[in-house]
């Protein structure tokens, strides 16, 4: 499944890794790809692959 989050972050790596634990800490446990992309002012929407 893919599912999108955004996030504010101060660098790609950073929101990388929160939408990760994000995603987490929403049942997800498998993690495949991780796409970032800057919106502007610090947030960043990231796309992901996940199964539970």
């Amino acid at each position: 499944m893919i599912t999108t989050l955004e996030v504010e972050a101060d660098s790609p790596q950073s929101a990388r890794e929160m939408a990760i634990s994000q995603a987490n800490a929403m049942g997800y446990t498998r993690i495949e790809a991780v796409f970032t992309t800057p919106l502007g002012d610090r947030r960043y929407k990231v796309q992901m692959t996940v199964t539970r």
